[in-house]
């Protein structure tokens, strides 16, 4: 089994992620290992498995989990998604609301399991400033997330 992450290991950070196609051979050394037979390829992410689909383009026949594991699609296509307690949802849902009114939108990433708030590729002050702004955003909502932001 060959188990691999996509954003910095398949393909290289990008600021705009929609962009952030595979390093030049990936798809083919990977169409290559699935072909032969003898290794389970699976692709990692905290991406949704719709966009991993659309970067490994032409691949179909990867296993893949998105979603921070929240969703798997097996080699053969099928899909399966975990569910979302009521109350992370609605705590979710608050949260979106709060990138929404702080005008974070064009810089949040919205999951199925959480949010991100990107600053990759922006000066460094605004970058802080942002960073600042999610870290009081979270706080501000009860700490109880606040402990899993991270630069990305």
């Amino acid at each position: 089994m060959l188990l691999l992450d996509y954003d910095g290991t398949l393909a290289p950070f990008h600021v705009d992620r929609s962009l952030a196609y595979p390093y030049h051979g990936v798809v083919s050394l990977l169409d290559g290992i699935v072909r032969c037979g003898k290794t389970r390829i699976i692709i990692i992410s905290g991406r949704p498995i719709v966009e991993l689909r659309a970067l490994l383009t032409p691949m179909s026949e990867l296993e893949m989990w998105g979603s921070h594991g929240l969703e798997r699609q097996l080699s053969d296509g099928s899909y399966s998604r975990a569910q979302v307690s009521e109350k992370d949802a609605a705590f979710l849902k608050e949260a979106e609301e709060w990138v929404v009114a702080t005008g974070l939108l064009s810089r949040a990433e919205i999951k199925l399991g959480g949010i991100a708030i990107h600053w990759r590729g922006m000066p460094a002050a605004e970058a802080r400033r942002i960073q600042a702004l999610t870290q009081d955003g979270w706080d501000t909502a009860g700490g109880e997330i606040s402990a899993q932001i991270a630069p990305i």
